[in-house]
């Protein structure tokens, strides 16, 4: 229900009252409902571990963001989410922090801890394909996550980078050669045309597909 412990002492002293019971009989103190919790969610972590069945062939996704610290808000941290799985179905391996700022570079960070959930869950052997955003931190050529999580399991992957950052640089390319001048407002001024007249073009296309079935029905009808 996602309540808070203090939350979970009102919700259980009221439950007890409210279908005849003594809440003084019960130990309904924050730091037991603390403690229990911490317990069930740990046994539903290691349940859902042994219980997942390793895919023959997988993929392996990662993507990080800057999030305040769950101990202090004051304080930013890298949040990153871990994720193996198939077309079919997707586990989370785990969302581990680290700080910025610290002596290991972001790269290196990045494939210790990929890596060490990838062991942890015993899917080394099955990673075929690595999904991720185009940063340097991630796709440079010498010392980025991927080329350490390659060397570390010792094989050559597939590189599936983000379609929307892939798109990005295919685009920058086609908007310099053709010289489009940049756009001043938050909305580029082609893309606002483009959406403005997109009926128009389906029209369009789905005539001109009308007329090649003509065409082709009276080519086969003469034979």
């Amino acid at each position: 229900m996602k309540i808070a412990p203090a939350q979970q002492y009102a919700f259980t002293k009221a439950l007890i009252e409210e279908s005849g019971g003594n809440p003084n009989k019960i130990n309904l103190s924050y730091a037991l409902a603390d403690r229990s919790r911490r317990t069930v969610a740990h046994a539903t972590a290691s349940s859902c571990k042994h219980q997942w069945n390793v895919p023959k062939l997988a993929s392996l996704h990662w993507v990080s963001k800057i999030m305040p610290s769950l101990k202090n808000a004051n304080v930013r941290e890298e949040r990153l989410t871990v994720a193996s799985g198939t077309s079919h179905s997707v586990k989370i391996l785990g969302i581990p922090a680290y700080t910025l700022g610290t002596e290991v570079k972001s790269d290196e960070m990045i494939a210790k801890l990929v890596t060490g959930l990838l062991d942890e869950w015993g899917s080394r052997e099955s990673i075929i394909n690595m999904a991720f955003d185009t940063t340097a931190s991630n796709t440079g050529h010498l010392t980025a996550a991927c080329v350490a999580i390659q060397q570390y399991l010792e094989q050559a992957l597939l590189w599936s980078g983000c379609r929307h950052h892939i798109g990005e640089v295919l685009l920058t390319h086609v908007f310099n050669d053709l010289k489009i001048e940049t756009s001043q407002c938050p909305e580029s001024a082609l893309f606002l045309r483009f959406r403005k007249n997109f009926e128009s073009l389906l029209y369009e296309s789905n005539a001109e597909h009308k007329l090649s079935r003509l065409d082709l029905s009276g080519y086969n009808k003469s034979t």
